[in-house]
């Protein structure tokens, strides 16, 4: 079971450099705050969303970027068969392409 998590296919995932770009330099924590903004749906209430802005604010730019920027690591993503059943549950993101 996946929670939170995503199966991509190995070419979509690099699209996650672009996004570890987005969390260096001066407007880091801006970015960072608007990604973390941009997953919240209306089930994330007024005030729970500060306490978790302020938990994924945390850890330092540099290490933001370099989580997601492993996570466009080709060794990490092969199209390989799922060989047992998976669940996955993710919010639906009109940014990412729906794999069946």
């Amino acid at each position: 079971m996946l929670v939170d998590g995503v199966l991509l296919k190995a070419d979509d995932a690099a699209r996650f450099i672009d996004v570890s770009h987005r969390f260096e330099g001066p407007d880091a924590g801006k970015a960072r705050a608007d990604f973390v903004q941009g997953m919240f749906t209306p089930a994330a209430s007024a005030d729970l969303r500060p306490k978790i802005l302020k938990m994924m604010s945390l850890p330092s730019d540099a290490t933001a970027a370099g989580a997601m920027a492993s996570m466009a690591d080709p060794a990490i993503w092969k199209d390989d068969p799922v060989s047992m059943r998976c669940w996955e549950f993710t919010p639906i993101n009109p940014g990412w392409p729906i794999v069946n």
